[in-house]
């Protein structure tokens, strides 16, 4: 495996080109009232008790296969980006055979999602976006070397979900603060070390502390998800969404993809997720070297249907997965 490739493991490139959005007109004084539009409004393709998804690192190599698969299956989608402009071209490239035109149509005048545009990482824009949302999505990665990118993410996460869960607890209410975080990780870093060796060997797992972009990819990815253990151990009391680490093998990326499963529910999946917190488990997992993308993001769809927002928890936890290819 060449250096290039190896670089790519489980890092997703999150750099849009930032658009200015369009100045809009003041009305002018005294204006005559506008004629009725006679085109009706498009039907919602959302389920009124469909999830609400706030995604980060939506138009990255990942991100953008779980969007495709997030709007097949009629989630809600609060998208953080740079642009909403790329946003829809790339959702229309995802999805094939449509314009960004008709994916506004279809999906944003709708309202079953949105972009809601910032640079970075802000927070107030995380609590506009996560209020009363489900799942807060984070396929953010490595863009260059030596900006961490997934760590700022993780703080603004949990610096907005902290800011949320306070507004429930002085306004009374119950449904403000996001229900859980999913990160997208990779196996070897951390605890992961052992089930990184079993599934690339010790050669890639040299590589991941040699080679400096690797190295530094892996240190952000380590840092962020070591923010969210440290935050469990501080903060549990006082915090309520929960944490899920979903560590994937080294991603790939297959021409003519088959996104059976993307668009359904409950379907067969391609991946293994295996609990870190299961000893046994992890020791007889049937690991994969790489995963495809759209796999990864099945398996996050599906994270996000199975998780049960009904319940009460009195305290924040940490899960971490491992996520592999299933061997056919």
């Amino acid at each position: 495996m060449s250096a290039e490739e190896a670089a790519a493991v489980a890092t997703d490139a999150v750099a849009e080109d930032a658009v200015p959005a369009a100045a809009i007109p003041a009305a002018a004084e005294q204006a005559a009232p506008a004629a009725a539009d006679p085109t009706p409004a498009p039907a919602t393709t959302s389920s009124p008790n469909a999830p609400t998804i706030v995604v980060l690192g939506g138009t990255g190599q990942t991100g953008k296969w779980f969007l495709k698969g997030a709007v097949l299956r009629g989630y809600n989608l609060r998208i953080i980006a740079r642009s909403a402009k790329k946003t829809k071209v790339v959702l229309a490239e995802v999805l094939g055979n449509i314009t960004a035109e008709v994916v506004e149509t279809k999906y944003f005048k709708t309202g079953q999602c949105t972009v809601i545009e910032t640079d970075g990482f802000a927070v107030s824009k995380l609590v506009e976006a996560g209020r009363g949302a489900d799942t807060i999505a984070s396929f953010v990665g490595l863009i260059q070397r030596g900006v961490n990118v997934v760590l700022p993410a993780c703080e603004a996460v949990l610096e907005a979900c902290e800011k949320l869960y306070m507004e429930e607890q002085e306004s009374g209410a119950t449904d403000l603060c996001p229900k859980q975080f999913l990160l997208m990780s990779t196996i070897g870093v951390n605890d992961g070390v052992q089930i990184g060796r079993k599934a690339w060997g010790r050669f890639v797992m040299c590589c991941t502390g040699c080679l400096p972009t690797m190295k530094s990819g892996f240190g952000d990815l380590k840092q962020g998800e070591m923010r969210l253990m440290d935050y469990q151990s501080s903060r549990g009391k006082n915090f309520k969404t929960q944490l899920n680490i979903v560590r994937c093998s080294i991603l790939k990326d297959t021409k003519d993809y088959v996104n059976a499963g993307l668009d359904t529910i409950g379907g067969a999946s391609a991946y293994e997720l295996v609990d870190f917190g299961d000893a046994d488990a992890l020791k007889m997992a049937k690991t994969s070297f790489d995963i495809d993308r759209w796999i990864v993001a099945q398996a996050f769809l599906d994270l996000v249907n199975a998780f049960d927002k009904r319940l009460e928890r009195s305290a924040v936890e940490v899960k971490k997965y491992a996520c592999f290819a299933k061997k056919v």
